[in-house]
């Protein structure tokens, strides 16, 4: 495939944005990813800037990582955005949060998850733990904090607990609804600080509840079959707000398609129509009132765009540059069924105009209990534009469909994801417009444990595979992985024992391998040895098996340089278009 030049930008464009927070009454901040950690920038009106670089941390779910005036750095300070000299941190820290004189952190230390406060002698601890705590967020009086707090080797999304702590006391409340014993998802205060907006786990859906604290009781206020939350996965994302007039603004996803709605105090809802199918982060204005928040679909780019409540009008802020949108470019949501005849779900991108079957990526989400929104992502939008038609499958154990629906991975990943996908090529083979005969697998990190062993085992399925970062042997990986990457592929895998993991292995599936591989990985990456890709691929070429391998000399286990990403898009696409599209 030869990528034009607006295409390559949209596909090297790196778009995680975090953490939208107002500034003042005209602009707005969040992070963008940068070859240094995040890149601060501030969205004024149509304009952009950088006003700092080197955010970061090295901490599991960090998020909050600035404030107005000071942010925290990669290399461990509290970094001044203008002037200001640099204070070292207690630890690798996380939740910044100041208030007049007052700065608090969450750093760990020793093993041990610290609430830090800034005084005159340097970082007082006023709160530790051996669990996690994350999330937090400071009363308006400034005496309360509340955070998110769960064990150790648990996930987040199933044991999360909210408490407040008492500042001045010490004492500390475990807040839940009293007909609720479930994990808590996210939690705010209103600006009065007379409300407590959450959401827990409500059933198979995280719900929205609201808590006042004068009479102290609890008003659940949504009951759909929606997701009202994202719980805390590689970092904090929030998905509601307090906004002027007793409302709250949010976002919830069916099926992976979301909207932006309010809510009265009573639960009593107002749809506000969008452009976006995918929506992230609101954050209102205490000025104005106005809401920012990222936002992708069709004919928006995923990024920055902020929504006045008033006029009801949208401005976006294109990161990217906008490609020309043809009407015949559709997403949709399909669905089909397993062998045991459970529903499975799953994003498909196409051109509804192509009269001859069209070859097929398969892209793998990662986690392996992430899921993938109806953003338009940039790889679906060229590789569409391509000829291609790109099937995102959310198989089973995916986030965004009900706990059930997560639960049912626990245990079986390496085999359940992969039925999965067979079945929804299979659910495809009729439609006319799909050559199931020329199907290829694409994913990174722990998605590249599924390409390997699916593209392995079930040659008569998939024609070809690309694996990024790949996992070869699972022992080695979980033993040198970041601990919140672990935790969660040890629960969906089910199993530490040694030779279960030998078994799962990609690297014994791979013995299997017939059809061709591409494998992309950095040079520093010190999970994937170049010296062990080397020797693989020439395993590999000595079966005839037609291999690619690209390694990157400056990268590690995450591609940074825009260079970087401008080749490996142009070989991703050339081993598509040589093995898929015209495949002889």
């Amino acid at each position: 495939m030869s990528l034009d030049a607006k295409t390559l930008k949209l596909l090297t464009a790196k778009d995680q944005y975090l953490d939208v927070e107002w500034i003042d009454a005209d602009s707005f901040c969040y992070l963008s990813p940068s070859d240094r950690g995040f890149r601060l920038m501030r969205q004024r009106f149509d304009h952009s800037e950088a006003i700092a670089d080197g955010l970061g941390s090295s901490l599991p779910y960090a998020g909050q990582l600035y404030s107005t005036s000071h942010f925290l750095s990669l290399d461990g300070q509290l970094r001044a955005i203008h002037k200001g000299a640099d204070r070292p941190l207690p630890g690798p820290s996380s939740d910044l949060r100041m208030r007049s004189d007052k700065t608090y952190i969450v750093s760990e230390v020793e093993g041990c998850d610290h609430i830090f406060v800034l005084s005159e002698d340097g970082w007082r601890s006023v709160h530790q733990s051996q669990s996690y705590i994350r999330h937090v967020c400071l009363h308006p009086n400034g005496q309360d904090l509340l955070f998110l707090k769960w064990p150790r080797a648990t996930l987040p999304w199933f044991a999360a607990e909210l408490f407040v702590l008492d500042l001045s006391s010490g004492s500390l409340t475990n807040l839940h609804p009293p007909e609720l014993n479930s994990p808590c998802g996210e939690a705010e205060y209103s600006p009065c600080g007379e409300y407590l907006a959450c959401s827990f786990l409500t059933d198979e859906f995280f719900q929205l509840w609201l808590y006042r604290f004068k009479t102290q009781n609890w008003v659940q206020l949504t009951f759909d079959a929606r997701e009202h939350s994202t719980p805390l996965r590689r970092s904090s994302r929030r998905t509601f707000t307090f906004i002027r007039g007793g409302l709250l603004a949010y976002t919830s996803s069916e099926k992976s398609f979301w909207r932006l709605a309010t809510l009265d105090y009573l639960g009593h809802g107002h749809t506000i129509k969008t452009p976006y199918t995918f929506i992230q982060y609101p954050r209102a204005n205490p000025e104005t009132g106005s809401l920012a928040f990222f936002g992708g679909s069709l004919d928006y780019p995923y990024g920055p765009a902020r929504l006045d409540l008033t006029k009801g009008r949208f401005t976006a802020y294109p990161v990217t540059p906008r490609l020309p949108v043809a009407k015949n470019l559709r997403v949709e949501h399909i669905s089909w069924s397993s062998l045991n005849g459970e529903t499975i779900h799953g994003i498909l991108y196409r051109d509804v105009s192509c009269t001859q079957p069209q070859p097929l990526i398969m892209p793998i989400h990662g986690g392996p209990t992430d899921a993938v929104q109806a953003s338009w992502p940039s790889k679906a939008l060229a590789f569409v534009k391509q000829g291609y038609a790109v099937f995102y499958v959310n198989y089973r154990g995916s986030f965004g469909y009900g706990m059930s629906y997560v639960q049912k991975l626990q245990g079986a990943f390496g085999q359940l994801e992969i039925n999965d996908l067979i079945r929804g090529v299979k659910s495809l083979e009729g439609s006319g417009w799909i050559d199931s005969s020329r199907v290829g697998l694409w994913g990174g990190g722990v998605a590249s444990h599924t390409v390997l062993r699916a593209l392995s085992l079930h040659p008569e399925v998939f024609a070809a595979g690309i694996a990024v970062f790949p996992i070869l042997d699972l022992q080695k990986h979980l033993s040198l992985c970041p601990i919140v990457e672990r935790d969660e592929l040890l629960w969906a895998l089910g199993t530490s024992d040694p030779q279960l993991l030998g078994e799962l292995s990609a690297r014994t599936a791979l013995t299997q391998l017939t059809r061709p591989l591409g494998l992309f990985a950095g040079a520093h990456d010190p999970i994937a040895k170049t010296e062990e890709l080397n020797l693989l691929v020439q395993t590999l070429k000595e079966r005839k098996v037609s291999t690619w391998l690209t390694v990157y000399e400056n990268e590690a286990r995450i591609f940074r340089q825009s260079e970087t990403y401008g080749d490996y898009y142009s070989q991703v696409a050339g081993f598509f278009d040589r093995f898929l599209k015209f495949r002889s």
